[in-house]
């Protein structure tokens, strides 16, 4: 019988091409910081249980830490991990999307949407702001023929609301030259 030292002693050993043992190259392990691409699912809740948003069924998200593509309150929860980690986090009400500031409204002319839709109070549609792409809400339409104004709610939907977010890090690479560039994910 053979012992289970003398057994390996005798197993051959793979030699490459240089003849030294050959060895499985290392995969480099990245960690989520500004300027890496970080692809995660997720899954974001309201304190009722009710989801607002997933990735399910959908695929998974990239974005650029470090970017305004996620909330930055996702991102620091994110900051450090690496591919496989799971993150859950419960915030408060104003920690993502703020506060909800019932002032924090705008009135625009009907003329300025380019929009097919009828506009209804509880619509929701983008505008571009100094700080880019904003979601609003319509609460008030005027539409008569000497007031053409439509009252928006520039608060996020999701403002004044807490919300529980789990992710799982899928992977995380270090972003292009050219996605750093255009600050978005090629």
């Amino acid at each position: 019988m053979f012992s289970r030292k003398s057994a390996a002693k005798d197993l051959p050993v793979k030699k490459s091409f240089f003849g030294s043992p050959e060895t499985k190259p290392v995969e480099l392990q990245y960690m989520v910081e500004d300027d890496n691409v970080v692809t995660i699912e997720y899954i974001v809740l309201d304190d009722r249980g009710t989801i607002l948003d997933t990735t399910d069924g959908k695929g998974v998200l990239s974005y650029i830490q470090g970017s305004k593509q996620l909330p930055l309150a996702f991102q620091e929860k994110l900051q450090g991990r690496q591919t496989g980690d799971k993150v859950k986090h419960a915030f408060a009400a104003r920690e993502v999307y703020g506060a909800r500031d019932a002032g924090n409204t705008m009135e625009l002319e009907r003329a300025l949407l380019e929009s097919d839709q009828k506009i209804c109070e509880g619509l929701r549609f983008q505008i571009m702001t100094d700080d880019g792409l904003r979601c609003v809400t319509v609460l008030k339409d005027d539409d008569m023929a000497d007031n053409n104004v439509i009252t928006v709610d520039l608060n996020h939907p999701l403002a004044g609301i807490p919300i529980l977010f789990h992710a799982t890090i899928v992977s995380v690479r270090p972003a292009a030259q050219e996605e750093l560039e255009s600050g978005k994910v090629l």
